[in-house]
């Protein structure tokens, strides 16, 4: 999609759900605040969730 906006990038975060709100990431978060101080993440940027929904930390 951003190559019909020039000057646009995409960013993308690979996390199960609907939305990233389940699966925070600093990678994304990191690159909203850039975004907000005006500037774009690198080209087709996909950032990974810091952890994964109904995984446990803890071995078994």
């Amino acid at each position: 999609m951003a190559s019909v906006f020039p000057g646009s990038a995409v960013l993308e975060q690979a996390s199960v759900g609907h939305s990233a709100i389940g699966s925070p990431s600093s990678c994304l978060l990191k690159n909203i605040q850039n975004y907000l101080n005006g500037k774009l993440p690198p080209a087709n940027r996909t950032c990974q969730p810091d952890t994964i929904p109904f995984q446990s930390s803890r071995s078994a």
